[in-house]
C-alpha cells in the first residue's frame, strides 16, 4: 500500500526545496514526480547531503561536537520554524532540544 502525503506536506516540501536557504541541497524525485524526501545517510544522496550539511554548519559556526549539530543548523537556516506534519491536517512548531 502506498502512503500519500496530504496537501499540506506537499505544499510544504515545494517551499522548503525552493526555498534559497536551501540552495543546493541534494534532493531527487521519483518516477511518479514525488520527492525522495528520506534518504539514509549511508545512500548516494544521503551522503552528498552530509557534505551539504558540514558545508552550511561551517557557514554558521556550528561544530559537529555541539549538542545535535544538525537540527541546530535545521533550525537555523529553517525560514518559518514550523513544518507540516506528513501525514496529518495540522502544522507543528519545530523544536530544538539542548
Amino acid at each position: 500500500m502506498k502512503k500519500v502525503w496530504n496537501e499540506k506536506f506537499v505544499e510544504y516540501m515545494d517551499f522548503i526545496i525552493n526555498h534559497p536557504n536551501y540552495k543546493g541541497l541534494p534532493i531527487s524525485k521519483k518516477e511518479d514526480g514525488s520527492y525522495t524526501w528520506v534518504a539514509p545517510a549511508k545512500s548516494e544522496i544521503g551522503k552528498k547531503r552530509m557534505k551539504w550539511a558540514k558545508d552550511k554548519m561551517k557557514e554558521f559556526n556550528i561544530s559537529e561536537s555541539d549538542n545535535k549539530p544538525y537540527a541546530k543548523l535545521m533550525f537555523e537556516i529553517h525560514p518559518t520554524k514550523k513544518r507540516s506534519v506528513k501525514f496529518a491536517e495540522k502544522v507543528c512548531i519545530y523544536t530544538i532540544y539542548t
